[in-house]
This record gives structure tokens, sequence and C-alpha cells, in this order.
């Protein structure tokens, strides 16, 4: 393999900041270059693909260099060279790097500009030969205190690979900008980033992986898990354990009254924890005196206990792990549902777009809201556009704090639904007049998940606040609308076709400001209207937009669709018109069949919630999926009939695709019973769902019904895998909301 100075444009990065060297992949090193009919997540041509980018990474580092690897669905928002040269200067172990002794983050600067490339220079300094010698001797090697107590050890050296995670939460605390504090065994690990450095014992891991390969684990992804957790990944117990740090490794570590950092191993450690209690004590007493309220970031001081960040792998002993935080190293989750890096005040590297749609268009979208997409100027230049607003519910009071799943699921299915039906007549007014539609930030109060969530939230994280800026993979299907919403085969609305722009579109500078500020915003007359009037009556006033340009346009609502086009005409070179109101400002389309056509249209493009918990389905006797609805109420006979569970489970839909029956051209017949089911992949309506028990101060009522639920279930005997919930509920002192 030869350096290629002329670099194909494959990616935006490399067309902008034009690398002086870039590698075409050595054909002779892949090992698979086999076709498949689909190329999907889980397919075998899929995993046999996967396998090549090993091959491929290990030919580069046969270069001498240190490797940043990341998957093609990475977005890269920072330069993450400072913060890996960083962890190999100070070694991970007991929390080195992680901050400063002021308590400030390290390395939380100004973001640098992203890397071009994914080779780093190698960086084998004087800490990272001290690692490899430690690795080399084995796990017996440490420093000891003079007390006796160990102050350091293997898992205090440099890692030799630092890699991401399937997490959706870090141990990290505020301003602690470190490797991941306190790495565990079951933590899954995902190879979309990591970093590998240039060390002796590098193309042996490799090798490792690699023959994973061989071995049928799976894809890629899954031979780097058995590599580095071994029994943990599978709980296979022919397979070896990591090595991971015990409880006596861990280090206090206080503030001294000067303000430099210390760290106290075994025995001194009893003392200064009492005199870090006793100074907190102090100040803590000290602010009560003064009226001082209490400190935001309380509990993430300096003075606290310091675990390693390290571990050795299974199948590779001598290689040092460390995990990349999930707020700085960050998925679509950490990124949209809990924006991680903002609440802990940590630096933003980059997102992998995974755990959110998992469509490709998804990931787009999802890049297209960040900001973070290339497209062609064209797209930011060309389209008229629909803008509207959305009026949101007001949100239970303490719903952050609700431990019932099912009544916050509940809540966020009706806001959703009161979004997605102003949302309805904004795509029928941007149908009517051809225009591109802009998405709204539509508002999540429940996170979507392929599997269960607990209070809406994933695998029991507690940062997300609700409600948070939706993925539109959580409320509409992406993919569709990326081909542009229309209504086949209507005489008609015959060649118009509503495309999107993600709701960041006008903030993006991309977008010219000529564009920008070519505007009229279009508002309903508070006034009651005639029923027919003349086009010149349509339109009630016209004076400047309070926003300092354009216009605004008060008309006798609700207008029909011939009205709004005769309206429209008006201003048909105006690039951006909006609605603050479009549910009032448009009644419908003037023709039964098409008003019908666009029922079943509309709602083949709207997503459905994901996913109660087995346990949750049986005892009420609910389906998995909660499906969406755009339409209003009264047009709640045009819905279509749900599949049962085994007509929805669909392995190709892809974790945010709806599973509506969308067979029928018409909705003129169908009708809205929905056989019950609570297997997996089953859906239903939220209105035709059974009632809960109202959520009385304290939760009472509710409890009481969970309680009666599973002793009955259980012939009497409380199960142990409900008392969490039944605990959650004695606690829900939250009211009633």
């Amino acid at each position: 393999m030869r350096p290629n100075r002329a670099c194909p444009p494959a990616s935006a990065a490399v067309e902008v900041k034009q690398p002086r060297h870039c590698f075409n992949a050595p054909q002779e090193r892949v090992k698979y270059k086999g076709v498949g009919t689909q190329y999907h997540w889980g397919s075998h041509h899929w995993k046999l693909t996967t396998w090549n980018k090993v091959h491929i990474i290990k030919a580069v580092y046969e270069f001498g260099v240190s490797v940043i690897h990341s998957d093609t669905d990475v977005v890269w928002f920072s330069d993450p060279l400072p913060f890996f040269q960083q962890q190999l200067r100070a070694g991970p172990g007991g929390g080195s790097g992680a901050r400063s002794s002021s308590g400030r983050a390290a390395g939380s600067g100004p973001a640098a500009p992203a890397p071009a490339g994914g080779a780093a220079g190698a960086s084998d300094d004087a800490a990272a030969t001290a690692a490899d010698a430690v690795g080399s001797q084995g796990f017996a090697a440490a420093v000891t205190g003079s007390d006796g107590s160990s102050s350091g050890g293997w898992w205090a050296v440099p890692p030799h690979v630092m890699v991401a995670t399937d997490s959706v939460s870090t141990l990290n605390r505020r301003g602690d900008s470190g490797l991941e504090d306190s790495p565990q065994p079951y933590t899954p690990i995902n190879t979309g980033i990591y970093f590998l450095r240039q060390w002796s014992g590098g193309a042996a891991l490799l090798d490792e992986w690699l023959s994973w390969q061989e071995r049928d684990v799976g894809h890629d992804q899954d031979g780097f898990n058995t590599l580095a957790r071994g029994f943990f990944f599978r709980r296979d117990p022919d397979l070896r354990l990591p090595l991971f740090p015990d409880a006596h490794a861990r280090r206090m570590v206080f503030t001294t009254p000067g303000g430099a950092a210390a760290r106290v191993g075994g025995g001194a450690a009893a003392a200064a924890a009492a005199a870090a209690a006793a100074a907190a004590a102090a100040a803590a007493a000290a602010a009560a005196a003064a009226g001082v309220g209490e400190d935001p970031a309380a509990g993430d001081n300096e003075d606290e206990w310091a675990a390693p960040r390290t571990f050795r792998a299974a199948y590779s002993n001598g290689t040092v792990i460390s995990f990349l935080p999930a707020s700085m190293f960050a998925n679509t989750y950490t990124y949209v549902n809990a924006r991680l890096w903002e609440k802990l005040d940590h630096p933003l590297y980059a997102v992998h777009w995974v755990w959110g749609g998992k469509s490709l268009e998804s990931k787009r979208q999802d890049m297209r809201d960040a900001m973070k997409f290339h497209d062609e100027p064209d797209y930011y230049t060309s389209p008229h556009l629909v803008t509207f607003d959305l009026d949101l519910l007001l949100m239970p009071t303490a719903f952050n704090s609700w431990f019932s799943t099912e009544h916050m699921i509940r809540f966020h299915v009706t806001a959703a639904n009161h979004q997605l039906q102003q949302a309805y007549y904004a795509f029928a007014i941007a149908l009517i007049t051809n225009r591109t539609l802009v998405m709204p930030r539509f508002q999540c109060y429940c996170s979507k998940n392929w599997y269960q969530t607990e209070q809406c939230r994933v695998n029991f994280e507690t940062r997300t606040r609700f409600p948070f800026t939706c993925a539109l993979s959580h409320v509409l299907r992406v993919k569709k609308l990326q081909a542009g919403f229309r209504l086949p085969d209507n005489t008609e609305y015959s060649g118009h076709r509503v495309l999107i722009r993600e709701y960041s579109f006008l903030d993006n500078p991309k977008v010219p400001d000529r564009l920008k500020k070519s505007f009229v915003e279009i508002v309903p007359s508070q006034m009651p209207r005639a029923a027919s009037l003349a086009a010149d009556a349509l339109v009630v006033s016209v004076e400047p937009a309070p926003r300092g340009y354009g216009q605004r346009v008060t008309v006798a609502a609700p207008l029909s669709d011939r009205e709004l086009r005769q309206v429209v005409g008006r201003f048909k070179n105006v690039r951006v018109l909006h609605f603050p109101q479009p549910a009032r400002t448009l009644s419908g389309f003037s023709t039964y069949a098409t008003g019908e056509q666009y029922d079943v249209e509309i709602q083949k493009h709207v997503a459905y919630w994901c996913c109660r918990a087995p346990g949750d389905m049986r005892s009420l006797n609910l389906p998995e999926r909660v499906q969406l609805v755009a339409l209003p109420p009264e047009r709640y006979s045009n819905l279509p009939q749900l599949a049962t569970a085994a007509a929805a489970a669909d392995p190709q839909s892809g974790a945010h695709t709806s599973a509506s029956s969308t067979s029928s051209t018409t909705a003129a017949a169908t009708t809205t019973t929905t056989t019950t089911s609570t297997g997996p992949g089953s859906s239903g309506y939220l209105h035709e769902a059974p009632p809960l028990p109202p959520r009385a101060a304290g939760g009472r009522p509710w409890c009481d019904a969970v309680m009666a639920r599973h002793v009955a279930a259980a012939g009497g005997r409380l199960s142990e895998g409900r008392l969490g919930e039944l605990l959650m509920c004695i606690g829900d002192a939250g009211g009633g909301g």
C-alpha cells in the first residue's frame, strides 16, 4: 500500500482539508470480497464486510502510526488529538488528567478544527514506554506506599486502546473531562470510535482481534467485545475473564487549603477522608450561616474517591483499555435525549449516530439537525419554504420525577399527537402550495427505543430531562419523508410533492440572508368570516412583520385549499411563508376524495412510540408500541387498522418505522378496530387504551393497583422482578399532575 497524493473526495472533510497523504484500501488485505443482495444491519454480507475495516486498520497501523478510527456515521465536532495526547502523557489511573486543582475541566478550551484523516502521528513518549514495560512484566508490578498500601500499578499506566461504548450515561462528574471513571466489565463496547496507539504489542492485538473472525462470533465489534470483555460479553463460561482493578485500587483525592490536589491510599485514606469531611462540614455550616444556597454542582467537588480508569483485556492481557465517556464521545441518545455534554460541562468531540433511527435517512436527518451534514449549495438556496409554530401542552408538575412509566408514556403520546395534529395542517399547506416544509422542533416527553424504557428513559439513566427536542424519527418516518410526501394518482394535486428541511435549516449560515428575509407571515383573523368570500376579501390586512423584516398578512380564516391557493398566489415569489397557527388557518380540502386520500397518506408517514416493558404489557393488557396519530380527533374514523404482533414483527422495519397497515389506498371503509395483542411488535392507539387509575397525591391509587396486580400474579407471593417498581411507586410523591 502506497500513499496516494490525489485523495478522492470520499467525504466533505477530505475535500475541505485536502490532506497531504491518504491511503487507498489495499485490496490484497481485504478478506471478504463478496456481494450480498441486501446490505443491512445483521446480514451475513454486512457482518463479513465489517471485518474488512480491521484488516485495513492493521495495514495502516503497520506504517508505525497511531490510529484514530471512526465509522462513516460518526461526526467530529472538535479535534480529539489534544484529548488523546493528554491521556498518554498523564495516564488515566485514579482520575489524573480529569480535573485541574480548581475543579475546572482540563482541556475544555475552544474546540479545534476536526482532524482531516483517520491516522494520528505516533506518540510513544516516556510514559507510554513505561506502560509497555509494566505490561511486559505481568501484573505484579506496582508502586507501594510507605504504609504498605498500593498507590499505583498496572491500572495507572496510559491505555493502549481508548474505545467508545454503547452506554447512555457516564460516571464522570461535572467538569471531569478524563477517560471513563470506573470502567465496568458489563459495559458494551462500540468500535465505531477508537484510538489505538503505536506500541510493541499493537500488531499482536490486531491479530488476536482478527482471529475471532474465524470463530464466527459475529461482526467485528462482537470480536473486540469478546477479546476485551471475555466472559462478560455473552456470559460464556468457556471464555476468559478480563482483569479489572479491585476496590483497594481506589484513592482519596482532595484539595488542600493551598489548592493543590493530593492523593492518599490505604491507611492514610481514612485520615484524609476524615479531614476532608470535617472541612466540607465547616464550609457547609459557614455557607448556611451566610445564607448561601446549595451549590448546584454539589457532589461534583474535588474531594472524592477516584477510581482507576483502565482494565486489561481478557484475550490480550498485555493490552490496557480505557473507555471514552458517552458524554464526550456521544451517541444519538446522549446527544439528542440526555445532552450529557451540556449537563456535565464536558467538551464534545464526536457523535456516533447510533441509538437513534435505524435507517440511513434517519441518521442523515439527525446530522442535518446538528448542521453537520454536507449538502450541495442548491439544498440551501433553492427551496420556497413553509414554516410553522407549535402550540405545546403544559407539562405536568414534577413530571421528570414521576415513577409511573405508563402515566409518562400516555402524556408523551398525548403531547406528540397534539403536535402532529398541527403538522397535519402544515403538511397540507405545503402540499397545496407545492413548497418545502421546514420541520418544527418537536418536543418529546419520553424516549423511544427498540426495547423497554423505565420512567421514559433507557437503561435506568437519570440525566435525561423532559422535554427534549426530538429526533425527527421519534415522531415521523424519515425514510418515507425523504422521498417526498405526495398524493399518488390525485388529479387535483398531480406533480405536487412536499420535501422537508431540518428544524435548524434557517439557523444554518449556509442559507443566504436574502432567502431568510424574503418573508411573509400569514395569520388567521380573530373575527368570524362569511361562508363565501371573493378573492380580494380573503386578505383582511397587510402590515410589517414584527420581526423587523417581511410582512404580516391577516386572512379571513379558516381558508379552504382553493382559497389558500388564491391568497398564496399573491406571494409566489416570497421564499418563506410562515404560519403561526396552521390548524386555524386551513379548514381542509374542498374535494371529499382528496381529503380522504390525504388522511391515509399522511398517517403512513407517522412513526410509533416504543417500547413498554413486557411485565406492563401482560399485567395491563397493553401492546408494546403506541401508534402516534396525525389525524385530528374528528377524523379518527379514517385511521387504518393496526397490525397484530405477528404481522408487525418485521426485521427490516428498523427501530423507528411505523407498523401501521398501509395497504388501503382510501380510508372510506377502514375501521379503527384493533386486535388486542401484547406480544413483541404489537401496536395500539392511545385513544383505544383502557384508562389508568389517576395519579393522586402520593400515587396511592396507582400503587394499590400495582400491588394487587403483582401479588395476584405471583399467587400471593411478591415477584422479585417487580419489587423495584413497587418501591418506586411507594416513593412516588410527585403528586397528581
